[in-house]
């Protein structure tokens, strides 16, 4: 027990602290997302901890699991909420709850908040029961990514432009955003689910708290990259090695050594919410060439 407490109380200070570089990006660029993430982190940090004491025996295995599915159903519901509200701003036709995506989304994450609650109840009415069911426990971790993935996928499929549809820069400024989003997000479910796989091959519980450390410390790296702007030098990058229709958007403005894509790559950071996606692809739109963050 006493080697394992310094790996937990890492993951408790990392928490702490990328709560308080989250609520610092809030602070700094107020959205009503960002307050939603730094509510959910302030909720979630907590159970970090409460997993730190179980290490040090100052809390029962009924208790710690009882936490952590807690704050898994809030994390499932609150993603589901904020992913679809991130939709309603970069889709034209706004968002709808009949599309295939959605519909997937919705009943995979609603199997996945019942398992959760009928466990909770378990748990809660039982504590001579320290852990939860694990065919329950393993089921409801995948049908939750599976809704997670399905609300994801729905969510940020506007920002990918075919090339015959980036008519200007912008789109691919746009593109680029698509493709970081989808490759973070991507990256993260690949982490997250390699812990539970090596949790589920272990077979055995004494790896749970060290099993939450990875996860709560998982969640709050989304929390970050979901409230810091992607690295510029990567949406520029990317942005370069996208082709699009227009030509004269690569030509030099006279007087000056600055491409005129590197002016549109240091236009100042603009809100998804600020910026109208266009009903179709266009030469004279902007959309996308400012805007360097998500939420």
């Amino acid at each position: 027990m006493a080697i394992a407490f310094p790996a937990h109380l890492a993951s408790s200070i990392f928490c702490f602290i990328a709560s308080i570089l989250t609520a610092y990006q809030a602070y700094k660029h107020p959205k009503k997302l960002r307050y939603i993430i730094v509510v959910y982190s302030i909720l979630t940090l907590p159970a970090s901890i409460v997993t730190t004491l179980h290490v040090e025996g100052y809390i029962s295995s009924n208790s710690n699991s009882l936490v952590y599915l807690i704050s898994t159903f809030l994390m499932t519901v609150v993603h589901f909420l904020m992913l679809f509200d991130v939709a309603h701003r970069l889709r034209v036709d706004g968002k709808s709850w009949k599309h295939p995506l959605v519909i997937v989304a919705i009943i995979f994450s609603s199997l996945a908040c019942i398992i959760l609650l009928v466990q909770i109840f378990m748990l809660g009415i039982n504590h001579k029961i320290d852990f939860p069911a694990k065919w329950m426990f393993i089921f409801g971790v995948v049908v939750a990514m599976l809704g997670d993935g399905s609300m994801f996928t729905y969510t940020f499929k506007p920002l990918i432009y075919w090339r015959k549809n980036r008519m200007n820069e912008g789109y691919s400024r746009t593109t680029a955003l698509g493709i970081w989003y989808y490759m973070i997000q991507n990256i993260w479910y690949v982490c997250f689910g390699a812990v539970y796989v090596w949790f589920f091959i272990k077979n055995s519980w004494d790896y749970f708290p060290t099993m939450l450390a990875l996860d709560y410390a998982l969640r709050f790296i989304e929390n970050l990259l979901y409230t810091w702007p992607p690295p510029a030098c990567f949406i520029d990058y990317v942005t370069s090695l996208l082709p699009s229709n227009s030509i004269h958007l690569s030509t030099r403005v006279e007087g000056s050594h600055v491409m005129s894509s590197e002016r549109y790559n240091k236009e100042a950071t603009v809100e998804y919410g600020d910026t109208i996606k266009p009903a179709a692809a266009s030469t004279n739109s902007t959309y996308g060439s400012k805007v360097t963050i998500m939420t």
